[in-house]
């Protein structure tokens, strides 16, 4: 095969300014999980690793911390979902929920500290003072793009209505 001198340059670089420390610290408790045979910290840990490699490779990039803190995202919403279900179920005390319980507890850990809901806002009027209010959307899509990891959704979109309609 023949490289082009430029591109494998410009991957190297690319490459070193991404971010990992996320991504390491995984693959490290990852390891340590194996070594103590924690086996529902290794097998939860290596769902949120496989997801993040999936999304990583559809972009044909290599895995950096935004895919591991999407994956975790996604696994913790999947978890607390099948945590409603089996409490509307009446299965609070069986097996797979605490199971999952144990997960949950395994993913939070890697999350970022969550922003209090005055943080938000005051983030929030900062990033919209240039812009223009009437036009939802837009106000969402800058904002997301800065708040994507550091709150929920849900919650950035209820305090965005409030700061909209107080202005």
């Amino acid at each position: 095969m023949c490289y082009n001198i430029n591109t494998v340059k410009k991957y190297k670089t690319e490459r070193e300014d991404l971010k990992m420390e996320l991504v390491n610290k995984i693959h490290a408790d990852i390891k340590n999980a194996m070594i103590a045979h924690d086996n529902e910290t290794r097998d939860t840990l290596r769902m949120v690793l496989g997801n993040a490699q999936m999304v990583a490779k559809e972009a044909h990039v290599e895995v950096a911390d935004t895919h591991m803190l999407s994956a975790l995202q996604k696994e913790i919403k999947q978890t607390h979902q099948a945590l409603d279900i089996l409490k509307q179920n009446g299965q609070e005390s069986g097996e797979f929920y605490d199971k999952n319980i144990r997960r949950l507890a395994v993913l939070e850990k890697y999350m970022p500290k969550a922003m209090s809901e005055d943080e938000i806002a005051a983030r929030i009027r900062e990033l919209i003072a240039g812009i223009d209010t009437s036009n939802k959307g837009l106000v969402m899509k800058t904002v997301m793009t800065d708040m994507k990891g550091k709150a929920d959704g849900k919650l950035i979109n209820s305090i965005v209505m409030k700061v909209i309609a107080n202005k």
